[in-house]
């Protein structure tokens, strides 16, 4: 088994060689170099109705196979599905035309988008950012439903707990932080 590079700034370089670092377990997401950004592409194809499935959706067109989501526009890469979100600053529809020439294949609108193609699959959605999180959830196999977690209250007995796991947990492949 070859060690890994650490995918993100999260990632301790003692991880590198552990069992659950190895090459064949590594996380579904990797940090870009150049921008520092998360990139939420784990090479699954889905079909959109997959990727939405749990949102809130209120009306849907079209049924392509997404590679991967993004809510920024300069972000997207051919087989993308675009969030248009609105935030406090700016409209992400704004920018629906924008993704759709990077290669998106696929809008999630709050408001309906009059730019968007007849050809290019559409929903529009309660909640942008619930149904970005949905996205994501389903994208990437549900994470959160693997995690185990134990919390304690005293800074002492974490340190002394980690002292007493971190032998058990090589043993078991899993990882304990603070």
């Amino acid at each position: 088994m070859r060690p890994r590079e650490p995918t993100s700034k999260f990632d301790s370089p003692g991880d590198a060689g552990s069992e659950m670092g190895s090459a064949e377990t590594a996380q579904p997401f990797a940090v870009s170099k150049s921008t520092e950004t998360l990139q939420y592409n784990c090479g699954n194809l889905m079909t959109f109705e997959e990727l939405l499935d749990g949102a809130e959706v209120l009306s849907r067109s079209g049924d392509p196979e997404v590679t991967g989501i993004d809510y920024d526009s300069r972000r997207i890469r051919p087989g993308y599905a675009f969030f248009a979100i609105r935030g406090e600053m700016s409209d992400g529809n704004r920018f629906v035309d924008a993704a759709l020439k990077a290669g998106a294949v696929a809008v999630v609108t709050e408001k309906g988008a009059a730019s968007v193609p007849s050809d290019v699959a559409i929903a529009r959605v309660a909640g942008g950012r619930r149904a970005l999180a949905r996205a994501s959830a389903n994208l990437l196999g549900h994470p959160a439903e693997h995690l185990a977690i134990l919390a304690l209250p005293a800074p002492m007995e974490k340190a002394r707990l980690l002292s007493c796991w971190s032998p058990f947990s090589r043993q078991v492949a899993v990882r304990a932080h603070l």
